[in-house]
């Protein structure tokens, strides 16, 4: 099996680390080689010095390339799940990894995202004591760059399920 990067974006709660995970189950069946790579994992570790400004946010997703390049020279086959706002930074990785990588998007109405959010961020957010949440005060531009584009406030988990196994496994 050909290793491949296939890179959820969308707003916070749009549920990318869910369907990451879904699609690992899946490609775990054929590849054994696969990692998950969590944006809200990589920013307690790895991340952990950077805010959300958007020259920090850039460093971020910089940062998350040269680990996908690490591994992907090791033939893993990587689900990245990070919100990636801006065309900028989708351009970054589609110039790094090329036809290598699959960037996916899980477009969903804030709405849904604000009654999906069971941290409270969104809340906070509205209130003041979160800065740059993307969403809220912080930008996500709208891709003009994508592989796959999936409504996750008009399809069941179930549905986006089957589109990413019919597309990529």
């Amino acid at each position: 099996m050909t290793n491949n990067i296939h890179w959820f974006i969308g707003l916070p709660c749009s549920g990318k680390t869910t369907l990451a995970f879904k699609l690992y189950e899946k490609l775990k069946e054929k590849d054994e080689r696969i990692i998950i790579l969590d944006g809200d994992i990589l920013r307690k570790g790895l991340n952990s010095d950077l805010n959300f400004s958007e020259q920090d946010r850039t460093e971020n997703i910089r940062r998350i390339i040269e680990l996908c390049k690490i591994l992907f020279n090791q033939e893993y086959t990587i689900i990245v799940s990070v919100i990636t706002p801006l065309n900028i930074q989708r351009e970054m990785i589609k110039k790094e990894f090329k036809n290598s990588v699959k960037l996916i998007y899980l477009e969903c109405n804030i709405e849904d995202c604000i009654e999906r959010d069971v941290k409270g961020m969104y809340k906070k957010a509205m209130q003041g004591s979160i800065k740059n949440f993307t969403g809220i005060d912080g930008s996500f531009e709208s891709p003009n760059l994508v592989d796959l584009k999936i409504n996750t406030s008009k399809q069941s988990i179930l549905e986006c399920v089957e589109i990413l196994t019919n597309r990529f496994v």
